[in-house]
């Protein structure tokens, strides 16, 4: 009787784990150990009822019954050990399927074993405890599953030994666990299926499962099992895109993941046992620099070559269990797409700070110029209203010329404000080659007002190079510094046009740009007057100014969008030259010109 209750208790153990870890199956390793104590249960209980009952055949039926827990009880361990080791690339459908072909197999025989006796040649009752037990003697089915069995378990306990090896401290109290349990059933079972027995029709194997059960219990609520369990190596280590080295005390490696080896061009066989400064030829000063630092964390710049990342660079000092210094790991982080985001953000806000003191400077400038023609709108507007019918013919002309003079401004300061926008808008001009002679025609026309009320002579070159750009931008650039030399020159206004090219452009513009320049017979500019010319909405003169601000600032957006540059040469009393680049049709030749 006392083999039936300790049969009983090893039951009731294996049932309250099976419900336990049943409970907690969401974990990795749950379901497959509740399944296996399950298996474990029915495995004791069947040897309990087979010892209980009386009958020969029904002691045969429920040996026959507690082989199903006893081929179920190998591959449900090796389950749980790759569950609980996170091996779960393993669990293909197909793969699960197989571990139970064996298992089927004896099942089978175990059931048909009067039409073969391929288990159980020969089953007697056993004279030490006659009516009580029945000898079984061991037939080909059962050696076949003992030879497919012990080799799951064999292949379980090498790989809890793996994760003993490899993990922290309460990972091993885990796995030593799982050793202890699974080792006392099957040394108890291997002991009964080789001879060596305590009884000699009693398997002990269902009672040492209860202490399996036991230590398992131990593992969950001593060592929390089922809460914290070891992440393999492999996901953590081989497979995370940070790279991992760890390095001994005299600075050699010995170990290294694939994202270290990538960061620096080597293989794991090459760096294994080499020391870290040999292997680290590119960063000669970082290894000199942190080759007695045992923990920092600090950022590396790209180390010259194009492709270098941005690295955050982390070392960690490591100790065996008596706290003596061992080694130290090395974290490389790539931080190259984080430190393009600080970048582009920095830009990001130089752009917007510089956007905001060129619209406030934006805003006094239009609010300036819009004011003149307004006020003469309104001034001449208010005066016809009041004197219409007094005024004469020729008053009423001077008037509404005036009035639409005013208006004139407007629609300009209008229509350079949407060029402005466009400019600054634009990502891709279509540039071609431009026809300077027609260009320079139409910014004519458009200053017809101009040259007629200065009574300014233009004189222009016989012919033209050809460039490259935008015809409707590079007709405003001309728009400008015509306009500012007709409206700056001396007396009588004298504006001369021209350009350069050849050696004297090759010799400033290596790129083969050709240089376009107007000359004027004004006053010329000091050297502070010069250094705030193109700069956003500023004028030189404010007092006698006809035009606005916004000119020379669009100029300059406008040629450094399509490839040139910009500039002015000018002296006191000798006039100024107002000139721009645009690149050239042909880089091979300087003397590419078009006829006028």
């Amino acid at each position: 009787m006392l083999y039936v209750v300790l049969l009983t208790i090893a039951v009731i153990v294996d049932v309250l784990v099976a419900l336990y870890a049943w409970w907690r199956r969401a974990t990795p390793g749950g379901i497959y150990l509740a399944l296996l104590m399950a298996a474990a249960a029915i495995w004791a209980l069947a040897n309990a009822i087979e010892f209980a009952v009386l009958d020969i055949p029904a002691k045969i039926f429920w040996s026959k019954v507690s082989y199903v827990g006893i081929v179920n009880v190998p591959p449900l361990w090796l389950l749980f050990t790759l569950s609980y080791s996170r091996r779960t690339q393993w669990f293909m459908r197909r793969r699960v399927v197989l571990l139970w072909v064996v298992p089927a197999i004896t099942l089978g025989l175990v059931a048909t074993n009067e039409l073969h006796h391929l288990v159980w040649p020969r089953i007697m009752p056993d004279p030490s405890a006659p009516g009580l037990m029945l000898i079984y003697e061991h037939g080909p089915g059962v050696w076949l599953n003992m030879l497919y069995s012990y080799p799951l378990l064999l292949l379980a306990t090498i790989w809890l030994v793996r994760v003993a090896l490899r993990s922290p401290q309460l990972y091993r109290r885990q796995a030593a666990a799982l050793l202890a349990g699974a080792a006392i059933p099957w040394v108890v079972n291997a002991s009964y299926l080789a001879g060596y027995r305590l009884f000699p029709s009693l398997d002990l194997t269902p009672i040492a499962f209860a202490l399996t059960g036991l230590m398992m219990a131990l593992g969950i609520f001593r060592f929390q099992m089922l809460d914290i369990v070891p992440v393999a190596r492999d996901t953590l280590i081989e497979k995370i895109g940070d790279g991992v080295l760890v390095l001994d005390a005299r600075n050699r490696v010995v170990d290294i993941n694939p994202a270290a080896c990538q960061m620096m061009g080597l293989s794991a066989e090459r760096a294994i046992g080499q020391p870290i400064r040999a292997l680290a030829a590119q960063w000669p000063e970082l290894v000199e620099r942190f080759r007695d630092t045992f923990e920092v964390q600090v950022e590396i710049a790209p180390q010259g070559q194009p492709a270098s990342p941005w690295l955050e660079l982390r070392i960690s000092p490591l100790y065996d269990r008596r706290r003596q210094l061992t080694g130290r790991l090395i974290a490389l982080h790539d931080i190259t797409a984080r430190k393009r985001a600080e970048e582009a953000l920095y830009l990001y806000a130089r752009e917007l700070e510089a956007s905001n003191v060129e619209l406030d400077a934006f805003a006094h400038t239009v609010a300036h110029d819009l004011k003149n023609p307004l006020s003469t709108l309104a001034a001449f507007g208010d005066l016809l209203e009041q004197k219409h019918t007094t005024m004469s013919s020729e008053q009423l002309a001077t008037s509404a010329n005036s009035m639409a003079r005013s208006a004139r401004r407007m629609i300009n300061i209008t229509d350079e404000l949407l060029l402005l926008a466009s400019v600054r808008k634009m990502e891709e001009v279509p540039t071609g080659p431009l026809d300077m002679a027609a260009i320079v025609a139409a910014a004519q026309e458009r200053l017809t007002d101009i040259i007629d009320l200065s009574q300014g002579e233009i004189i222009l070159p016989p012919t033209w190079p050809t460039a490259i750009g935008y015809a409707p931008w590079v007709e405003e650039v001309w728009v400008n510094y015509l306009s500012n030399a007709l409206t700056y020159g001396g007396t009588p206004r004298l504006v001369e046009v021209g350009f350069d090219v050849g050696r004297e452009a090759a010799d400033r513009f290596p790129n083969f740009q050709v240089r376009f320049w107007v000359r004027d017979n004004g006053a010329g500019l000091t050297p502070e007057e010069q250094e705030r010319l193109f700069t956003p909405f500023t004028r030189l003169d404010q007092a006698r100014a006809r035009g606005h601000g916004l000119g020379l600032s669009i100029v300059r957006r406008i040629v450094e969008k399509l490839g040139g540059q910009v500039g002015v040469e000018s002296e006191v009393g000798w006039g100024s030259t107002f000139w721009f680049t645009l690149p050239g049709l042909d880089a091979g030749r300087g003397d590419h010109l078009a006829a006028n």
